[in-house]
């Protein structure tokens, strides 16, 4: 026992052997397990590093006895760390051998924990804690098949979080590559099963810090959807950064205040604060103590009467709703004409005897005309017209009540029989969605905004003439249809995306 090295060389030995390792296979492990060795040899050298009490004269040469601790309190702590080690060695074998399907899984999911020293100049034990999914299997051939590129991604993340050099050779193969639609699918699912892991604890860890805001600062917090390509992680680190800026003005009274984390500071229209996410904690701070918080508790309570006033305006004249663009909202003409509606609904009465109750009517109008020495035009375009799209009506801001009615009555039958053909369309999607949804067993399935009605129908309907080839590798993937293929974001929620115009060769 004088030499630990040799001790822990020669009781690992059998456990290379029962995957058909030995003494000199070790040599050179491509051989026999090719890229996927990398794995084996790292790991290794990991478990080279489980601590053994040695005399306190003893000293840890170079190389991977860096690792090795020089000495123990206890044998009880040395005993349960190398069993601790053992155990997960022998499990990441079970890992690598589902992952390469020559065996079925034991585990929903894995669980692996290695007690090390990172740091040689310290004498405590760091532990490493890496919890996986069970591996999927991608088939070669009947008989042969070969671990995915997100697994060795995996796997490299255990590797990094003891210590070692995350690089594994055959990694996630880089966006501009070509990939055929059965790969695509099966890295996703990899992906997508291994975040399901990982990141139940941050979803828990952000719930608990908004709720820590909102009741300790008495502030709404969120991050604007600009920035949802962000990692729950990177996600979590601006609300602890948000935290510690609330910590540096703590005299400033933010109780009934909305933040928004965005690419920008200031006051919207409907009263939200807005961070630009890029900045330190004393930015955020210095914008909160030089902020106009009475401006923007005043644009929320406006916001909150407008809407009140868009309630009454659609009630009073029966159509479905009345809206206008961000911008018209805060201007004082928009408020006016709605005022100036209401007063005039309530003597006349409902548009049409009430005919017109699916009818939206959307106000427009033009900054210049209205004063403010500016050129934009709010809501295009100036005059009445029909939206032949979506179904609804526009009314420029200046218009009056008699007016207003006036082109309702006539041509509020158009408008309608626009708005039925817009919601027909919708629920022949929303139908097809979940048809597909069903059909393919998919978590989620959504749709990129920028994608017209007849492109994501394209798709649905392409899927569902081959669903009995997707089906195989579909099952609980969440996939966005748009233009373009992409795989999920490591550390994050988002979805495979599918290309609309996907073609079936391609799988």
């Amino acid at each position: 026992m004088s030499d630990p090295f040799r001790f822990l060389c020669s009781c690992n030995y059998s456990m290379f052997d029962q995957v058909g390792l030995s003494t000199m296979s070790m040599k050179n492990p491509y051989h026999l397990l090719g890229q996927s060795s990398v794995v084996y040899t790292s790991l290794f050298t990991l478990i080279s590093s489980i601590p053994i009490l040695m005399p306190r004269d003893k000293k840890v040469n170079t190389g991977i006895l860096d690792l090795v601790h020089e000495q123990m309190m206890t044998m009880q702590i040395a005993m349960n760390s190398k069993e601790v080690n053992q155990r997960s060695f022998q499990l990441l074998q079970e890992y690598l051998n589902v992952a390469k399907g020559n065996s079925s899984p034991q585990h929903h999911a894995y669980h692996f924990i290695f007690y090390l020293h990172k740091d040689a100049a310290t004498q405590k034990l760091e532990k490493a804690e890496v919890v996986l999914p069970r591996p999927q299997v991608r088939y070669v051939s009947p008989d042969r098949a070969e671990i995915l590129p997100a697994t060795r991604a995996a796997l490299g993340n255990l590797l990094f979080s003891c210590g070692l050099s995350k690089h594994v050779k055959g990694g996630l193969m880089s966006e501009e590559e070509d990939l055929r639609l059965s790969d695509l699918f099966q890295q996703a699912s990899e992906i997508q099963r291994q975040m399901e892991v990982s990141l139940l604890g941050l979803e828990q860890k952000l719930v608990v810090v908004k709720n820590a805001l909102c009741v300790g600062r008495g502030i709404r917090v969120s991050v604007c959807s600009a920035l949802a390509g962000l990692t729950l992680r990177e996600q979590l680190a601006l609300l602890q950064r948000l935290g510690k800026a609330l910590d540096l003005c703590k005299d400033i009274n933010l109780v009934g205040h909305a933040v928004l984390i965005g690419d920008r500071y200031g006051v919207d229209n409907l009263g939200n604060l807005w961070l630009k996410h890029e900045d330190s904690e004393e930015k955020w701070s210095s914008f909160f103590s030089a902020v106009d918080l009475v401006k923007a508790l005043r644009y929320k309570k406006e916001a909150t009467l407008r809407r009140g006033l868009e309630f009454k305006v659609a009630k009073l004249m029966e159509i479905e709703m009345i809206f206008t663009h961000d911008s018209l909202s805060i201007h004082p003409h928009y408020s006016q004409f709605l005022n100036e509606i209401a007063e005039g609904a309530l003597q006349h009465g409902a548009v049409g005897g009430g005919k017109f109750q699916e009818l939206p009517v959307k106000v427009t109008g033009n900054l210049e005309e209205l004063g403010c020495g500016a050129t934009e035009e709010i809501g295009s375009p100036m005059s009445f017209e029909v939206d032949k799209t979506m179904g609804y009506v526009t009314v420029p801001v200046y218009e009056s009540l008699t007016n207003l009615y006036k082109f309702i009555e006539q041509h509020g039958e158009e408008a309608l029989a626009s708005r039925l053909r817009f919601k027909q369309l919708e629920e022949h999607l929303e139908g097809m969605k979940k048809k597909t949804r069903k059909i393919l067993k998919l978590r989620h399935l959504s749709f990129d905004n920028g994608l017209s009605r007849d492109k994501c129908i394209s798709a649905c309907t392409r899927l569902l003439r081959n669903a009995h080839e997707f089906t195989r590798y579909t099952e609980g993937l969440s996939i966005c249809v748009s233009n373009e293929h992409k795989l999920p974001q490591s550390g994050s929620k988002r979805p495979l995306y599918l290309k609309w115009d996907f073609s079936i060769s391609d799988l």
